[in-house]
């Protein structure tokens, strides 16, 4: 038996001392009496990690070395449609039960599918998955080439792969050689700049890292946080020394990403968009409502996602000013659908005019939200004065 034989053969036998009990029940952690302390990292992680997915609703997601099933449990929570896969037919198990203790949980319009198999033989096609979740697995492995190539090959294009592992110090921590001694089961380090190589040499567009620690690592008392929103060196400093050491060495959120698909708003190329046919009031009294309608063409390379995401979306927005006196997030309106690349899309909101007389000038922009604003990088805005009285 090879040593990667070996490994695999560990993982089995360990998940067969599991209490199912504990498993089916537990939220994350294995360990019943600490289990408030011990879930908060896999919630934390759990969160970040989606959240690097930036999927939507009805996507489906591969739960990577699943374990006991919760990722795949709170993905189903969450709209995703998933599978799970695992080497241990025991775990699997598990998940089947804990999938089947809770009504909310909607199997129906969101099926969680239960894979038993190797992660480096995985039995799907190619470009099956919209995204990829990988918690606290990818460090079991012996050959992380391997398991990072296949991922590649079942995630379509324009995915991303999200992990949640430990960093570079993972394999000489006490429960980490106590693990591998007391179990077989592999304990490996996790280091950024091995994985990013290794990702660009089996194809992967771009890795992105989420510099994150978890929330128990550092907390300032009010001076120190006045201190800090001043940017005083000494607490600044600090931060960062405790971010930087928290992902380098324990807690590294990074996210793969597959290129060749539509490059869209979430990771914009150019933004441009040419404001047309904008019919809206020049004259009105205080607080009263104006109906703005127009139309505007998607004239850069990037599909605007109109949907709730992450972050990403874009939107009409509104500046307002008079004199001195400037709102630059007067108003924002949605998208009716996805604009394409050289489609054109039809925008009607309705506005309150502001409660004070004046002459106001409405600069109308797209805005491309949690990135920019499309003025930022070149687009010209619409103005248009407004005279309130």
């Amino acid at each position: 038996m090879n040593d990667l034989e070996t490994h695999k053969k560990a993982q089995i036998d360990l998940a067969e001392k599991y209490n199912e009990q504990i498993a089916v029940n537990l939220p994350l952690a294995w360990n019943w009496d600490n289990r408030y302390v011990s879930s908060l990292p896999y919630m934390f992680g759990f969160a970040t990690a989606v959240a690097a997915l930036d999927g939507d609703v009805g996507d489906l997601v591969l739960d990577f070395a699943c374990g006991s099933g919760w990722v795949s449990e709170w993905l189903n929570r969450l709209g995703f449609r998933t599978v799970a896969v695992d080497i241990s037919p025991v775990l699997l198990s598990f998940v089947r039960r804990r999938l089947g203790c809770d009504s909310r949980i909607d199997l129906e319009r969101f099926p969680v599918h239960l894979v038993d198999c190797d992660a480096d033989r995985m039995p799907f096609k190619d470009e099956t998955f919209d995204g990829i979740v990988c918690m606290n697995s990818l460090h079991h492995f012996s050959d992380y080439r391997v398991i990072l190539k296949e991922m590649f090959r079942v995630l379509k294009k324009g995915g991303r792969a999200s992990f949640s592992e430990p960093g570079r110090c993972h394999s000489q921590e006490p429960a980490s050689k106590l693990e591998m001694e007391t179990t077989g089961v592999l304990e490996r380090d996790v280091v950024l700049s091995e994985i990013h190589a290794m990702a660009m040499e089996t194809g992967f567009s771009d890795m992105t890292i989420t510099p994150l620690m978890l929330p128990h690592a550092l907390n300032y008392d009010y001076s120190e946080w006045q201190g800090f929103m001043k940017g005083r060196p000494r607490v600044t400093w600090k931060y960062l020394k405790t971010v930087r050491n928290s992902v380098d060495c324990s807690n590294a959120f990074f996210c793969l990403h597959k290129g060749g698909g539509q490059i869209d708003s979430r990771k914009p190329g150019i933004l441009k968009a040419e404001i047309r046919q904008v019919e809206m009031p020049t004259v009105t009294s205080p607080g009263s409502p104006m109906t703005i309608a127009l139309q505007v063409k998607n004239t850069g390379d990037t599909l605007w996602l109109s949907k709730v995401k992450v972050s990403g979306i874009v939107r009409l927005g509104i500046k307002l000013r008079s004199g001195i006196w400037n709102d630059r997030e007067f108003w924002r309106a949605s998208l009716p659908i996805d604009v394409a690349p050289g489609e054109t899309v039809s925008i009607s909101t309705t506005v309150y005019a502001p409660p004070t007389p004046g002459r106001y000038r409405f600069k109308l922009d797209m805005v491309c939200e949690g990135r920019t604003w499309f003025e930022q990088v070149g687009n010209k805005p619409v103005l248009v004065d407004v005279e309130v009285h």
